[in-house]
């Protein structure tokens, strides 16, 4: 089976759910920073850092870059790509 023709939908529905994530952190930010004892200010730039996580994994390169890309976001599961 053609890797990038699987991992490249996969990296696109982890960009769109942590894109989701971010989202919905930036919508509570209040709420969960009271919830949290933490400052807003924190908890927003949780959400600045999830959705930068969202368009690294999204839209981080080229398709010559999908391995890397993958071995990131797999982690240890990625000695299955070497």
């Amino acid at each position: 089976m053609d890797g990038r023709r699987l991992g490249l939908p996969s990296l696109r529905v982890d960009a769109m759910y942590c894109a989701l994530v971010a989202v919905s952190l930036a919508l509570v930010v209040v709420p969960l920073a009271d919830a949290l004892s933490a400052p807003p200010r924190g908890v927003f730039t949780a959400a600045v850092a999830v959705l930068g996580w969202a368009v690294l994994v999204g839209f981080g390169g080229p398709i010559a870059a999908l391995r890397p890309r993958l071995m990131l976001v797999l982690g240890p599961t990625s000695w299955r790509l070497r």
